[in-house]
Formats: structure tokens, C-alpha cells, sequence
């Protein structure tokens, strides 16, 4: 499963670490108080029961995000929930680890001999009472085979309190036509809540988002690219998405915006400005297109930075020079919040940029493991 850049750099990272603790604040523990059925994972869409009588997520917005928990043979990825100025950290559900001393051979990230098995960059729908998430459960067989990829979609309410999943879906697995695949990078909920884009080395695809393995095919890029962080205009008339073009030059990389309308897919900024593109995602109002990245020919680190895509690069200004990646915007449009440097682990923490003021406030850090891939 490709999480993002950062899962990389965790491999290495856990040649040299022994059985850690998952966080530096106390690891909350799953919530009690509802019924979770195990039913054969071939199943149509399941529903999960709550104890108690649920209601809408709060109105504070809340940021998805994955943590990480270093363990030894390789790393756990755990899915999260904080409210919008970092506090309130719950974990919705936690991944299922290998049996010990396995290696997953279907899984092409494993570079390292380490696994790494839980979830992937998620995706909030909407009305924030939905997430779409990429799930890797090593006692989920698909196929008969062990590990295989499922896309689920999880609802949530507060039950006596406490944000709950209260029900999942699951949308896409290796029945699907095309199956899933384990290369399925990035996944985005459409502004009307109806369906789910989601990409992976040269294809665009959506699916219902309450469907189950009915995926359209929308529009397929050159072999010899890549497909990632998939993001829709606010009227979903069109998709803006990062292509990575290796064979323009190392680490080059584009933005490209698919339009239903005329099914043509056009360069919003060509691969020869910037490298190392990443999360790219289109304002709530529509005026501005944030992503990561550097100049190339620049010794400038990542940056992130925003620009009008109606018109194009030279609008482009850096909005924090500090290095980031997995870049989204705030519901109201006055923060970006990114996948950031915090202390001396690499890509460990999120901050949260105010456009305003300037200002970056750190969301999450975690030294033992870290905080990647928020969706606000």
C-alpha cells in the first residue's frame, strides 16, 4: 500500500527500533459502547449497531488523519480524529498487525522487510459524518489472499459523547471490475457527497459512495506516469489531480484538471516548473489550488504553496516555507493545514497554517512513530 513519502522513511527508520509505545500523549483506547459484528468480508455493505442513541459530529471541525505507531518488523498505521485545533485526539480504529516475523509478499511498499498494514490517506465526505479510507487487514482474505486491500466507507455520530463509527460500507475490493488495486494512492469524496474519485499509477476512477465494486473508469494518463491526490472543484465539474512524469526528469511532476464536460485532461502547471508535487487540493470558494512542492533548479526546500488555476502558475505564491506535504484546506478557507517537519523525525508531525496571519500552530507531533496524511 503506498501511504505517502513519509511510510518510506519510517521503514528505515524501524531497522533501528525496538517495540514502542504508539504516541507521546497516553494511546487513547478504542471507544465502548457499540456492537462489532465479524461477518465473512465477501459480504454486501455491513451495518454496525451503536449502544445508545446517536447524533450528527459536532460542528467544531475535524481533521482525519493517520498515526503511526513504530513497532518492531515494521509500522502500524492507525486511524484518527482531532478536532480543528488539535485537541480532542480519538482513534476511531486502530490496524491489524502481520503474525509475527511475516512478511506480506503482496505488498509492493515493503520495501524493507518491514510491513507496513493498516490504513491510508483518508478522506472526509462533506458533511464531515463520513470517511473514505484504503484499508489493509492481514486477517481480511480476498481471492485467497491474505491482506488484500479493501476501500471502505465508515459513518460516524457521537454516541454518550464520544465520536463512534457506527456503521461501514465496503465499496471496492479484489472483486471489483478492475479489482482493487494495492497501488491505489488517493481517494476524494465529490462536493455533492454522491461519489468517490480515486487514482493509482495511470487511471482516474469514481465509484458510489454507496456503491460496491461498480467503479467508472473517467480518464486514463501514459503509461510511463503516475496518478496521485485526486481533488474536485467545488461544483464537481472537474478533477484537478498531481501527475508524476519521470520521464521529463527526476522527480518531475505536474498538475493536470480533468473536465466532464469535454473529457479532456489539460496542464494547469507543466512538469518543467516544479518537482516533487504533492496534495493538491481546490479551495471551497474556488479561487485557489494548494499544493507542495519546489522550483526546479531551486535549492529551496518543499514549500507549500497556492495558485489560481484559472490563471496558471504565474499566480503561484508560497504560503509556508517550511517543508510540508499532504496539503488541505480548512472549511472556511483561512487555514492549510499539511503533513509537516516537527522536531527531528522527518515528516512527523501536522501544523495548520493561518493565511491571514502567517501563523503555523502544530496539530499533532509524535516522536515515537508520527502524524501524516490530515484531510480537513
Amino acid at each position: 500500500m503506498k501511504l505517502s513519502r513519509f511510510a518510506l522513511l519510517l521503514g528505515l527508520l524501524a531497522l533501528l527500533t525496538v517495540p514502542l509505545a504508539a504516541q507521546d500523549e497516553p494511546h487513547p483506547t478504542q471507544a465502548t459502547g457499540s456492537v462489532t459484528l465479524e461477518l465473512p468480508h465477501l459480504a454486501p455493505p455491513i451495518t454496525l449497531v451503536p449502544l445508545g442513541k446517536p447524533t450528527p459530529p459536532p460542528a467544531n471541525p475535524q481533521i482525519v488523519y493517520i498515526l503511526t505507531r513504530i513497532v518492531k518488523g515494521g509500522y502500524l498505521n492507525d486511524l484518527y480524529v482531532m478536532d480543528a485545533d488539535g485537541s480532542h485526539k480519538t482513534l476511531l480504529r486502530a490496524a491489524k498487525n502481520w503474525p509475527s516475523g511475516y512478511q506480506d509478499p503482496n505488498d509492493p511498499w515493503d520495501f524493507y522487510g518491514y510491513n507496513a498494514v493498516g490504513f491510508g490517506a483518508p478522506g472526509w465526505s462533506p458533511d464531515k459524518s463520513k470517511i473514505v479510507v484504503v484499508e489493509e487487514d492481514p486477517t481480511y482474505t480476498c481471492g485467497g489472499i491474505a491482506g488484500s486491500h479493501q476501500m471502505k466507507r465508515f459513518d460516524l455520530a457521537m454516541v454518550n459523547g464520544a465520536l463512534k463509527i457506527t456503521g461501514q460500507h465496503l465499496l471496492l475490493d479484489c472483486n471489483g471490475n478492475p479489482p482493487l488495486s494495492n497501488n491505489t494512492i488517493t481517494l476524494a469524496w465529490s462536493n455533492d457527497g454522491s461519489r468517490i474519485a480515486y487514482g493509482g499509477w495511470v487511471e482516474i476512477r469514481t465509484i458510489p459512495a454507496d456503491g460496491y465494486n461498480n467503479s467508472a473508469l473517467v480518464y486514463t494518463e501514459s503509461p510511463q506516469d503516475g496518478i496521485e491526490d485526486l481533488t474536485w472543484s467545488p461544483d464537481d465539474s472537474k478533477i484537478a489531480y498531481i501527475l508524476l512524469e519521470p520521464q521529463v526528469s527526476n522527480n518531475s511532476s505536474a498538475i493536470k484538471i480533468y473536465d466532464f464536460a469535454s473529457g479532456v485532461s489539460s496542464y494547469s502547471i507543466t512538469p518543467d516548473l516544479y518537482k516533487r508535487l504533492d496534495g493538491a487540493d481546490w479551495s471551497h470558494n474556488g479561487n485557489w489550488i494548494v499544493f507542495s512542492g519546489s522550483k526546479i533548479g531551486s535549492t529551496d526546500p518543499i514549500q507549500v504553496w497556492k495558485y489560481d488555476p484559472a490563471v496558471g502558475p504565474d499566480s503561484a505564491v508560497v504560503l509556508d516555507s517550511n517543508s510540508g506535504q499532504w496539503t488541505t484546506w480548512s472549511l472556511d478557507d483561512s487555514k492549510v493545514v499539511f503533513q509537516a517537519d516537527v522536531g527531528t523525525a522527518p515528516w512527523s508531525g501536522i501544523k495548520s497554517h493561518d493565511v491571514s496571519s502567517g501563523v503555523d500552530t502544530t496539530l499533532c507531533s509524535n516522536s515515537k512513530g508520527g502524524c501524516s496524511n490530515p484531510d480537513n
